[in-house]
């Protein structure tokens, strides 16, 4: 029992540690995109969630207006309110721990907890990757924005393919029966397809038709100053927005039990981050924008695949997946 939870913190903080050194990379972005160290920061803190703070900071950086940026972020943040319906039954939380636990549901801590199989190891996964997640993303973000382009490339390091190897680490033991495995492909299916036809901010409910959703990472295009941290709206944007997200996330977490109990419901309410994060690994390696594109990333995902294959350790995994990537854009 001991040993399992301190394999659980081990990889709650191997999690943080990557998604830490990939927030750097966000803090040059937003900075570079025209917010103070400040407005990036606070986007860190009171937003958090990674997909949702990139594609409001693109939008920013392409000369988009900051309201369709914080539009862009919310609907980009609403597959959270569908992690959060997962995780009610999961985490048993009310009151003031429900409110906290509502700023932790995003994709990383939905993945860990869901990938236990006794609840109280589910509970320690979501605890223990989002708190090392929340400190060590915010801790990144500060350091990336005052080093401002310091790491703007976190493709150099192979962080890019990290993410996606991650989640299909932990999405693994979890695609052994038929039903998962099939939705699993379905959803990252729908969501390569969709990506020539659907806008960035809509493709993540792309999926939805044939297998609940599927979410896409922000991305960010060509960044530049557009001058707006002397924008009066941009605070008002930028609160707006991370309310928006906070609140999606805590409308999963508070459902009512009864709405869980019909057996319809318990049978899909489990395939959907299954579904979410599937499409998620396949969005993360095999697309740039709207565009699908093969490159070293694909390569890092069946190395990773390999290493789960083998069974080896989740940071086993993941590293494996970035040194490759590295490797290969060295050649």
């Amino acid at each position: 029992m001991r040993q399992a939870r301190s394999g659980i913190v081990r990889d709650a903080l191997g999690i943080g540690i990557a998604s830490g050194a990939y927030a750097l990379s966000f803090g040059a972005i937003s900075t570079t995109a025209g917010l103070s160290l400040l407005q990036t920061c606070a986007l860190s803190l009171l937003m958090f969630t990674g997909a949702s703070q990139f594609a409001m900071v693109g939008v920013i950086g392409a000369g988009g207006s900051v309201w369709a940026g914080a539009a862009t972020a919310a609907l980009l943040g609403a597959r959270n309110a569908l992690y959060g319906v997962r995780l009610s039954s999961l985490l048993g939380v009310r009151g003031l721990r429900r409110a906290a636990a509502a700023q932790f549901v995003i994709d990383e801590t939905t993945a860990m907890a869901v990938a236990r199989d006794e609840v109280m190891d589910s509970r320690l996964a979501f605890w223990a990757t989002g708190l090392a997640l929340f400190v060590l993303w915010n801790l990144g973000t500060l350091i990336g924005a005052l080093a401002t382009h310091a790491l703007s490339n976190p493709r150099v390091l192979g962080l890019d393919a990290a993410p996606p190897a991650a989640f299909l680490a932990l999405l693994a033991p979890r695609l052994r029966a038929r039903e998962p495995f099939a939705i699993a492909i379905a959803a990252a299916m729908v969501a390569l397809v969709s990506l020539p036809f659907v806008p960035a901010a809509s493709r993540s409910w792309s999926g939805c038709t044939a297998c609940f959703a599927s979410p896409l990472r922000g991305e960010v295009g060509a960044q530049r100053r557009v001058g707006s941290r002397n924008n009066p709206m941009l605070w008002a944007g930028l609160l707006t927005a991370s309310a928006a997200c906070y609140l999606l996330k805590l409308a999963g977490l508070s459902l009512p039990a009864r709405l869980l109990q019909d057996a319809r419901v318990q049978r899909t309410i489990p395939l959907v981050p299954i579904a979410l994060l599937a499409a998620l690994v396949a969005t993360q390696t095999f697309s740039t924008g709207h565009h699908l594109v093969l490159d070293v990333r694909a390569v890092a995902l069946g190395v990773a695949a390999i290493a789960v294959l083998l069974r080896a350790p989740f940071l086993v995994v993941v590293a494996s997946a970035a040194a490759t990537a590295a490797l290969l854009r060295l050649l």
